[in-house]
């Protein structure tokens, strides 16, 4: 059998995050129906925690026992591919910090433009297709579901 070649930091980030989603989880209110206490809002993120927690301290004890532990790859960092996972990590957390002040049209429209040209789509075909996207988007979630969105300094849209 092969031996696994775990990532120390990778299994590390996945037991903080389930940290952190069993933090959020707790504060999430019961559901309960007739008396009975039923799996509420937080069943889902905890059965993601437990799975993030499982597989973070999986990759940890794969990287002991490979000799692997606190090595830190920079070679991730030249790949296309990879830097597009950071490109879009850093894009949604500015994405999530502007929300409230530009509004949910501007900020989403803005966002997929610049993903779909980020995956080397055509400047016009990327607008036409986030024109698209963020129509059906408002169209569901706004009238069929009435959710509100941020309007931001643009409320008169």
């Amino acid at each position: 059998m092969k031996k696994q070649k775990g990532n120390f930091w990778f299994g590390l980030t996945l037991v903080l995050i389930a940290i952190i989603d069993f933090y959020q989880a707790i504060k999430f209110p019961s559901f309960e129906v007739s008396g009975i206490r039923l799996p509420g809002p937080a069943f889902f993120p905890v059965i993601l925690g437990i799975v993030f927690f499982i597989g973070g301290v999986y990759e940890i004890i794969c990287s002991f026992m490979s000799g692997n532990t606190f090595k830190i790859n920079l070679g991730w960092f030249k790949s296309w591919e990879n830097r597009n996972i950071i490109f879009f990590l850093l894009s949604s957390l500015i994405y999530v910090i502007l929300l409230n002040y530009f509004g949910f049209i501007i900020c989403t429209l803005i966002l997929l433009v610049i993903l779909m040209l980020r995956l080397r789509v055509k400047f016009l075909t990327s607008i036409g297709i986030s024109l698209i996207v963020l129509a059906i988007i408002l169209v569901v979630f706004q009238f069929f579901f009435n959710v509100s969105f941020p309007t931001g300094i643009f409320s008169f849209i």
